[in-house]
């Protein structure tokens, strides 16, 4: 394995499944951060993406500072451009995460512009999380920081390899600002 995971045991596997668990665990463990005004927990959205890839990559605490900021503004913006009125039904931080993570990991796979924008498409496309599960109290809040975390990372590593998404994902009439 090239990352850690965060959970005490310190095991070291693959980047994704460390991005995973950590965002996972930090969800179920509400080690929540959370910005106000669009209502999302950018932490553990973007972090573990940045932690993960930073350490398989090599990098140093910069250049993860760098691929956090990003990812958080983009959690931000996302957040704001549809809450409150997305919020009834969708759980920001799930929606708005694997758009965060794969800005996070965009930035530190060295992708350039055409290429994030790709990333973020296909993150876009794969974003969902509903509020359902509080009426069961069913664990499901977790796996949407799990989920997150995957569908950035994949979503980069696919646009690395030349796989294209929306570039009008947000925008689009049947994109993810109108749903």
């Amino acid at each position: 394995g090239e990352a850690v995971v965060l959970d005490g045991s310190f095991r070291r596997v693959s980047p994704a499944a460390a991005a995973a668990v950590n965002g996972a665990f930090g969800h179920a463990q509400d080690f929540d951060d959370l910005h106000n005004s669009s209502i999302v927990h950018p932490g553990v959205i973007t972090i573990p993406t940045a932690l993960a890839l930073g350490q398989q990559l090599h990098l140093g605490g910069p250049q993860v500072l760098l691929a956090v900021v990003l990812g958080y503004d983009v959690a931000a913006r996302i957040g704001e451009a549809i809450n409150p009125e997305a919020y009834h039904f969708w759980h920001t931080t799930a929606v708005a995460g694997p758009l965060s993570s794969a800005a996070a990991a965009a930035k530190l796979l060295g992708l350039d512009g055409e290429q994030t924008a790709q990333a973020l498409g296909s993150a876009g496309t794969q974003a969902g999380g509903l509020w359902a599960f509080l009426a069961q109290g069913a664990m499901s809040k977790s796996l949407h920081a799990a989920n997150a975390n995957l569908c950035g990372i994949r979503s980069a590593r696919l646009a690395q390899a030349g796989f294209t998404g929306s570039t009008e994902i947000i925008e689009s009439p049947r994109g993810f600002a109108h749903a």
